[in-house]
């Protein structure tokens, strides 16, 4: 029989609640490096609480990755120290302070653990595709957006930070969809046109050297207008036939052609 150690599980007096988006200051409360799932890499918990205000006391965890896919991408690097360097000026580090040091990500969790950092929440809309997810922002933007906030007032701040964050899942979807071979691009999104034609194309007409749609004829070129009919000459005195000429030899028989005369001979398709 199974002995139930309550110390493992998230026990709490306080009532489940939903967090709404908004500004929170939150106390750090557990840090940590924890395996991956699915044999992904190691990545850094974050729990945190609420510290003041209508929600305190509201728990919630973050994860950020601990690693990039390729290490000598400086680009990935770069971004990877910049969610860390975020983190650390949330909770009260400055930026020289950060600058002047080196650290691992262990040393990361244990310098995080027990500060009140400030956080940007964004609650999640799984019908929009939109995850709960919290932001580490510095002192100086948390007191900025505050700002805002107070202003527009916490429902209406909430409702254009959900919108915005709704409009961007949409579009980083709508651009993997486009990456898929055969999936067309979802309704109200343009559709691009395809570039880079066949070489072994048959060529335009007209377009010297710009490749045509494979397995299509080229389009006939528009015929010439008739030209205005020459007044009939006097009809001369009959003669006799003359002989074919021996360069027209083997004209006979072609349609539109007065008898006696013959093709060019050695042209295809011509007779």
């Amino acid at each position: 029989m199974i002995t139930l150690n309550f110390g493992l599980a998230n026990v709490t007096d306080l009532p489940i609640r939903n967090l709404p988006t908004g500004l929170y200051r939150a106390q750090i409360t557990k840090a940590e490096i924890v395996a991956g799932k699915d044999g992904r890499e190691p990545q850094l918990e974050i729990a945190w609480k609420v510290a003041e205000g209508d929600h305190t006391g509201t728990e919630r965890k973050e994860w950020l990755g601990t690693t990039v896919k390729d290490p000598t991408n400086e680009k990935s690097v770069k971004g990877l120290i910049g969610v860390y360097a975020d983190l650390l000026l949330s909770v009260g580090f400055t930026a020289d302070q950060i600058k002047a040091t080196t650290m691992q990500i262990a040393q990361v969790a244990q310098a995080i653990t027990g500060r009140t950092a400030c956080v940007r929440w964004q609650d999640g809309d799984r019908d929009a595709n939109v995850r709960p997810r919290a932001n580490f922002v510095k002192p100086a933007q948390y007191a900025l957006e505050l700002e805002d906030l107070r202003k527009v007032g916490a429902e209406e701040y909430a409702r254009a930070k959900n919108e915005a964050a709704a409009k961007a899942a949409q579009s980083v979807g709508a651009a993997v969809l486009a990456a898929v071979p055969g999936v067309g691009a979802p309704a109200g999104l343009p559709v691009l046109p395809a570039v880079g034609l066949p070489a072994a194309a048959s060529a335009v007409p007209g377009l010297p050297g710009l490749p045509g749609l494979p397995g299509r004829p080229a389009a006939p070129a528009a015929p010439a207008a008739p030209a205005a009919p020459a007044a009939p000459a006097a009809p001369a005195a009959p003669t006799a036939a003359p002989a074919a000429p021996a360069a027209l030899a083997g004209l006979a028989g072609m349609p539109g052609l007065p008898a006696g005369l013959a093709g060019l001979a050695g042209l295809p398709g011509m007779g």
